[in-house]
């Protein structure tokens, strides 16, 4: 009996070791974090399922999450690890024919979008369950619950993965095999591995589009700009035929009114299409409604604004150059210190108003740069004057720098940081997908999300294309939020010179896919390859570095640009004028005054004058 029972153990610990050891292996090559074990009835019983605790305590030991479940309990678990974007290893084990259909009557409802299977057909399995394995057909051969499907048949020591066409036609590729009395398997190469190609067998693949990407477009029937050339690729590359493009005004957003996705992603979640071929920008909320390819671009998202040009002088731009601060003290200084040399100077028998106005004459022509007609007499008028004088050149020195250094090195931009453009609230927001203000923004700061959503502008009033855009950005005061390469595709035909500021935000884009979609590995792995050679930079290069604006020389200067200029000669040739007719009419009133004084005294000397007789 002792003896029967330490059998039955070492027994039940060298399966444990193997299985446990091809487990891990595998794990190892298709970077699985989870895995998932799945037994029928008979592989519950005493006796296998010891040997199945045994594998779960190896791969413990190798630090591999691992489970054990029933068909029953499947669909749950399979939701939780997909709500976990984990990729995991589901391991199905088969003893009967039995198990077999049992599990066919599940498959058809499971989702594994990041699942690698692996069907063990244990050396207990009947003639006709190995004989399946050999030659598989019926629900289990359909690829639709799994993306990757490797098989070991009953006492085979080769691994086979079971590869499909569109036509369910199955083709068994060896991809390793299990090493003779050791843990381990060899691995075929990995180039012989990914150079065999997924055919499709040419099925037309449903394709849609969105008529706002810079990314796709049709000209002729032929697919032209980024991705439309990468589709083309990839249809050769996966033998695959492309349908004539469904065109949708709009990205989508969740409408929670109708409780349906609207645009784009609307069909592609709904199972219209086969694929969204623009580029839709990952967020969590997509991902809950459709699957993404591999990413296809990374770039930061921007603001894009009229630049502001340092010659369009405004109104108060010469004012600009000196704080407030500044010039409050400077009119302090003309209008007090005139008044205070006037006291001065002041004598009973002169004319008050006619010395002051005197005096703001003299100081005003110091402030421009004038001289004094006459030495003043005095020492106290001296100091004083000395003093304006020098303030007046210290006041010209700062006045000269500030000015010039606006005019030379001042920044295009209305603002240089996000934070700038939400709190100052001079520009409205506008955008072609909305998402990327609902979505992105939501979980890198609530806070700035709220007040850009507040500057959006009413949806009725958003632009409907990438050129209605950027000619409301020339237009009207507004900033467009959206990717760099935008800007770059059409730099040459934007009808004004435009600044972008940085958000902090880097978008990811890429293709879209149904849920579960049976092409994405196939497409993400052949997505890979074209990347590898550099298809993606080539493509990068002819579409968004074609188009650089020319340097503009100087423009001639028109009169809209100098009317400040002449606006402020104006005002002083007439304050000259003013001031040149109160000095003539004050000038012409002392003389009158003058006059008659002198008339009344020569003729009181004429009335007390007498001759003698």
């Amino acid at each position: 009996m002792l003896l029967g029972t330490s059998s039955l153990i070492f027994v039940n610990l060298n399966g444990a070791l193997q299985r446990g050891s091809l487990i891990k292996h595998v794990c190892d090559r298709y970077n699985s974090d989870k895995v998932l074990i799945i037994l029928g009835s008979n592989n519950l019983l005493f006796e296998k399922s010891t040997i199945w605790y045994g594998v779960i305590n190896t791969l413990s030991n190798d630090g591999i999450s691992t489970s054990i479940v029933d068909f029953n309990a499947l669909n749950l678990s399979l939701k939780t690890v997909n709500a976990k974007n984990m990729h995991v290893l589901i391991v199905l084990v088969l003893d009967t024919i039995e198990e077999l259909k049992n599990f066919e009557s599940i498959a058809e409802g499971l989702y594994t979008s990041y699942a690698i299977w692996l069907i063990l057909f244990t050396s207990d399995s009947s003639q006709d369950l190995c004989e399946f394995c050999r030659k598989p057909h019926g629900n289990l051969s359909n690829p639709k619950f799994g993306q990757k499907v490797l098989t070991l048949c009953c006492h085979s020591n080769v691994i086979m993965e079971w590869r499909y066409s569109e036509t369910n036609r199955i083709r068994r590729l060896e991809v390793g095999r299990l090493m003779d009395g050791k843990p381990g398997i060899v691995w075929s190469s990995d180039e012989l591995d990914h150079n065999r190609k997924y055919s499709m067998d040419g099925k037309t693949f449903r394709v849609i589009g969105v008529k706002t990407s810079i990314m796709l477009w049709e000209e002729d029937g032929v697919f032209s700009g980024i991705l439309g050339e990468l589709l083309t690729e990839l249809s050769q590359a996966m033998n695959f035929t492309l349908s004539k493009i469904i065109w949708e005004h709009d990205y989508g957003i969740w409408n929670p009114k109708t409780s349906n996705w609207t645009g784009a992603i609307g069909r592609i979640h709904r199972r219209e299409a086969d694929i969204g071929v623009s580029d839709f920008f990952m967020t969590t909320q997509r991902y809950a409604a459709v699957s993404f390819t591999s990413p296809i671009f990374f770039t930061p998202l921007k603001l894009h604004f009229k630049k502001r040009h340092a010659d369009n002088l405004t109104w108060n731009a010469y004012f600009k150059a000196l704080t407030i601060d500044v010039w409050v003290v400077i009119l302090g200084l003309i209008l007090i210190t005139p008044l205070l040399l006037t006291l001065i100077r002041y004598r009973r028998r002169d004319n008050f108003f006619a010395f002051l106005f005197e005096h703001y004459s003299y100081v005003w022509g110091i402030y421009c740069q004038q001289g004094v007609p006459v030495c003043p007499q005095g020492i106290s008028p001296r100091i004083i004057y000395l003093s304006i004088l020098m303030s007046a050149m210290v006041t010209l020195g700062a006045y000269s720098g500030s000015m010039i250094s606006t005019l030379t090195v001042s920044s295009d931009s209305t603002f240089n940081t996000m934070d700038e453009f939400v709190e100052g609230g001079s520009h409205k927001l506008i955008v072609l997908d909305r998402t990327l203000v609902t979505d992105l923004y939501k979980f890198t700061d609530e806070r700035m999300r709220m007040k850009m959503m507040s500057l959006l502008k009413p949806e009725h009033s958003l632009p409907q294309s990438i050129h209605e855009a950027f000619y409301q950005v020339c237009r009207e005061k507004v900033a467009f939020f959206t990717v760099e390469a935008t800007k770059t595709a059409l730099l040459n035909r934007i009808p004004c010179e435009i600044s972008s500021v940085q958000t902090g935000v880097i978008g990811t884009a890429g293709m879209i896919m149904p849920l579960g979609s049976k092409y994405r590995t196939a497409l993400n792995h052949h997505l890979q390859q074209l990347k590898r050679i550099g298809l993606l930079q080539r493509l990068e290069h002819k579409y968004l570095r074609q188009f650089e604006r020319g340097k503009s020389g100087h423009p001639p200067v028109t009169v809209e640009r100098v009317v400040p200029i002449l606006f402020v000669l104006a005002i002083g040739f007439l304050i000259a004028v003013i001031i040149f007719t109160v000095e003539r009419n004050v000038h012409l009133s002392a003389t009158i005054s003058r006059d008659r004084k002198r008339r009344r005294v020569l003729s009181g000397k004429c009335k007390t004058f007498s001759f003698p007789t």
